[in-house]
């Protein structure tokens, strides 16, 4: 069952490449726009300071996509790229785990230059005992490595929500958009029985002001100023005789208005129930 988490991996993965790429496109935009206006003084700040947002994204996406390949070739994994092993236990190495964390509270301290409302990537403590910001120890693989796949979305995420603000300093248009699509990126792909299961439900691509509603199993959700729903929910405890691990899903559903008709675009997420490993 866990290498639908390691698909789900794979499908973060093409989102961060689109989103990075698509970062990119909108400093040159900014860049562009700086040039027309002759280089005034504060538009080439808001250029500099564009560019250093970039590059420090691209500096955390790289340090966690080393280690979702260090974990891959402790997995074995094969030439085509499936993990051979991926329901293996990983343990975190609590010094790396450690200077990771103090890297990405450093990066969204840095964004909450430019976005004050973002919150911190690896809180020190969680308001709900389930979560955590990174795998915990004895996770499968392929759930270590999604959760690895979802901190480095949630970089570029951030990153590109810094840079829509700053483009708009210059009276850009320098904001790229791609197809719309939908997309889901959990606290963790896996939850305890009982436990409170957390995401946030998006658009890859929209504008400031797209003003999408959005629903979770058919409740409507809050969406907030970034265009951001929060999904949370309480799993049900597993009965007597399940297996320990068990494939469960949820629907999100968004709204969009547009002329001269409305869009809706249905996302189904999986997650799993995971039964805690008895010490």
């Amino acid at each position: 069952m866990l290498t639908e988490i390691a698909a789900l991996d794979g499908r973060l993965a093409a989102y961060s490449a689109q989103r990075a790429k698509a970062n990119a496109s909108t400093v040159r935009g900014i860049a562009y726009y700086v040039a027309r206006n002759r280089f005034q003084a504060r538009d080439v700040v808001v250029l500099s300071q564009s560019e250093q947002i970039l590059n420090r994204s691209r500096s955390l996406a790289d340090t966690l996509r080393q280690w979702q390949q260090a974990l891959r070739a402790e997995s074995h994994e094969s030439a085509r790229g499936m993990l051979k092993h991926p329901q293996a236990a990983t343990a975190v190495p609590a010094d790396r785990a450690t200077k990771l964390g103090q890297a990405l509270n450093r990066y969204s301290s840095f964004i909450q230059a430019y976005v004050p409302s973002v919150p911190a990537l690896a809180p020190a403590t969680s308001p709900l005992p389930e979560t955590t910001w990174l795998y915990r120890d004895g996770a499968p693989l392929a759930a270590a490595l999604g959760s690895l796949a979802r901190l480095e979305a949630a970089t570029h995420r951030l990153a590109s929500a810094a840079l829509q603000q700053q483009a708009q300093k210059v009276g850009s248009c320098a904001i790229f958009f791609d197809k719309i699509g939908a997309m889901a990126v959990a606290v963790s792909n896996t939850v305890a029985p009982g436990g409170v299961y957390e995401a946030k439900l998006f658009l890859t691509h929209a504008a400031a002001n797209a003003n999408p509603k959005m629903s979770v199993d058919g409740r409507a959700i809050a969406v907030g100023y970034d265009g951001q729903g929060t999904v949370a929910f309480r799993v049900p405890p597993l009965r007597p005789g399940r297996p320990d691990t068990v494939r469960a899903q949820w629907r999100g559903l968004i709204r969009l208005r547009n002329y001269p008709s409305d869009t809706t675009i249905q996302l189904d997420v999986p997650y799993y129930i995971v039964k805690p490993r008895s010490r």
